[in-house]
């Protein structure tokens, strides 16, 4: 479980990027557990940095619901 963070912005490219954003978003996909989303910044410092989404499902066994979710997610 997650509770909380440090900095509720993740600084993109010189943006600031609210991770509650990202959890709203990623909770209206189909499949994807309300409140069960986490948005991390990754390669922090490099000259091109990233971000990931993960989310919980309880399809996380059906390989063509998981590819619907990334997708319907924007990955």
């Amino acid at each position: 479980m997650v509770c909380g963070r440090a900095k509720d912005v993740i600084i993109m490219a010189g943006g600031s990027i609210y991770a509650t954003d990202f959890g709203r978003a990623a909770g209206r996909v189909a499949d994807v557990r309300a409140g069960c989303v986490a948005a991390v910044r990754l390669d922090a410092g490099h000259s091109r940095e990233s971000f990931a989404v993960a989310v919980e499902s309880n399809h996380a066994d059906d390989p063509a619901r998981v590819r619907r979710i990334k997708h319907e997610g924007g990955s």
